[in-house]
């Protein structure tokens, strides 16, 4: 619903403010006093084209901001889902237009494109006046209307999402097969990258003990060589080590004799000469053990030179486990791809079935809905001043499914006797429309539209008794939605929950609008003035059984 419609610096609206509050409320005021000022205000706020002419002359910017309140649990999660959060159940739409071009659009102090707050504001403001507004324009809108007349509403919205799921399919199916041939090449290559690494299955810390195994099968006769010569020094020549140590032993031992501390120095020699037959008994041993080995050394270096074919191609060996785990991974994940273009193949084939059969559901719904609609709408237009007028569908079926179903849509009005059905773009005047309109929702109570309804010219051409069935209509609108109407008719105003007058006065060489909702006589002062001009005893009473009539 909306609460509060504020504007500043539009037309000659200095700064206006208006509260509709629930149920009808009606828009009054003499011709140019700027009664359509505020209908033009909430078309800006849903994305019209801000044209710079709107801007009050002497001001830079002109701003225009409605509070509503959202009272659908389900709309202010869809608003949280886009990232507006509201004030409770408020949320606050603000536009600025600006004299160089630069217009922007707030809601709840966050700017976002006027297409967004036109987006927003279509499930919560449905405004008919000016063509260029009005739904009724576009075909594409007509099958909605005709399932909400026929309580088709959440049957489409059903299959609406069938079909999403059907197209999300389609498109994974597509990027599946664009993707196969990208695919098995990658599969044929890491199955090569994977069989390679495995054919050598490089051990951790392998390259270190090969390159040392290599050298010492290199250099086996240097090693030999030194083998022996330190055996021969240390134990086996005359003289070695071992027998030199042994002999300072023994004199260490003998000196001890005059100094206690030289029996200590005489078990370390003693050691060393152990050690030093120790070492020698070592050398000689692997001395007797190595020798050149050329198959040894062949295979050693060809285990090198394939290890290090994987170092260059892959990095690091250390690393080489963890990637090839990787790359077993991603190949059975490109398998398992496979798998899934069989299960989305099989998923869309029922999709596809679902979809087709909910589409064909919703024709035959339609079909035997729409002449019942029809009817009813030509009933409902006769008491609004178009007594002549008919209304049919025509319903336009595809064999191929649509967002919609296999139907398209159209509302056709003959508005003269005698003359065919044509689209209502090319037939209907903007007051027709809005009474098109009208007679609509009268029709069609089904829960879900918007929030406020605007109508502005539905009073175009008519007078007496039609605008006063146009304003009962409007009463009976009005308890279900609110309902905003400018019109010069008394017989729509008295119908009136709320009801401001819009005036013209000069203030300091300048004319501005003004907007104030009058007081039980002023009320009744403007219907006077709307039914004869002149604010006298007789126009007054006249208007006061008008009140007491559209009450009752």
């Amino acid at each position: 619903m909306l609460l509060r419609l504020q504007v500043e610096n539009v037309a000659l609206a200095e700064r206006v403010e208006l509260e509709p509050g629930p149920g009808l409320t009606i828009l009054t005021g003499e011709t140019g006093a700027g009664k359509s000022l505020m209908v033009d205000a909430l078309s800006l706020l849903q994305g019209a084209r801000g044209a710079v002419e709107f801007i009050r002359t002497g001001a830079a910017t002109a701003v225009i901001e409605a509070t509503f309140c959202i009272a659908d649990a389900a709309r202010l999660a869809e608003l949280a889902e886009r990232g507006i959060e509201p004030d409770g159940d408020e949320i606050i739409v603000r536009r600025v237009l600006s004299r160089e071009g630069r217009h922007r659009t707030f809601v709840n102090g966050s700017q976002i494109p006027s297409g967004v707050a036109g987006e927003l504001l279509g499930d919560l403001l449905e405004i008919h006046g000016q063509h260029e507004q009005q739904s009724l324009l576009r075909p594409a809108e007509h099958l909605r209307l005709l399932d909400a007349a026929a309580g088709l509403t959440g049957d489409a919205e059903a299959y609406r999402e069938r079909y999403d799921r059907l197209r999300s399919l389609l498109a994974e199916e597509a990027e599946l097969e664009t993707r196969t041939r990208e695919r098995e090449q990658r599969i044929d290559f890491l199955r090569y990258q994977i069989d390679e690494i495995e054919r050598v299955r490089p051990r951790a810390g392998e390259w270190d003990e090969l390159e040392g195994e290599r050298r010492r099968l290199e250099n086996a006769e240097k090693l030999a060589a030194v083998c022996n010569e330190g055996e021969t020094v240390l134990y086996s020549e005359e003289s070695s080590v071992s027998d030199r140590v042994k002999s300072l032993s023994r004199r260490l031992a003998e000196a001890a004799r005059w100094d206690a501390r030289f029996g200590a120095w005489a078990g370390e020699a003693e050691e060393l000469a152990i050690r030093a037959q120790e070492l020698a008994r070592s050398l000689e041993d692997y001395g007797r053990h190595v020798e050149s080995d050329g198959a040894r050394l062949n295979d050693i270096n060809e285990r090198l030179d394939a290890l290090a074919h994987l170092r260059r191609k892959y990095g690091e060996l250390e690393d080489l486990e963890a990637e090839l785990e990787r790359m077993r991974a991603e190949l059975r994940n490109l398998e398992n791809q496979g798998d899934r273009a069989q299960s989305v193949a099989r998923e869309r084939e029922a999709a596809e079935g679902e979809v087709r059969k909910r589409a064909a559901a919703l024709t035959k719904a339609r079909k035997a809905a729409a002449p019942r609609f029809a009817a009813q709408l030509t009933e409902a237009l006769r008491p609004l001043g178009m007594q002549e007028a008919v209304v049919e569908w025509r319903i336009s079926v595809d064999e191929t499914a649509g967002p919609s179903g296999f139907d398209a849509a159209e509302l056709l009005l003959s508005a003269n006797r005698g003359e065919p059905a044509r689209p209502l773009h090319k037939v209907a005047s903007g007051g027709e429309l809005s009474r098109v309109m009208l007679a609509l929702h009268t029709v069609s109570l089904e829960a879900g539209g918007p929030a406020c309804v605007v109508f502005d010219e539905i009073d175009a051409g008519i007078g007496g008794e039609v605008g006063d069935a146009i304003g009962r209509a409007l009463r009976r609108v009005a308890s279900r939605v609110q309902v905003l109407c400018v019109t010069h008719l008394p017989q729509i105003a008295v119908y009136a929950h709320a009801h401001y007058i819009v005036r013209k006065r000069v203030a300091g060489e300048r004319t501005v609008s003004e907007i104030a909702s009058p007081a039980a006589d002023e009320r009744l002062a403007e219907l006077g003035r709307m039914l004869g001009g002149r604010d006298d005893d007789a126009s007054r009473n006249h208007a006061r059984a008008m009140l007491e009539r559209a009450a009752g």
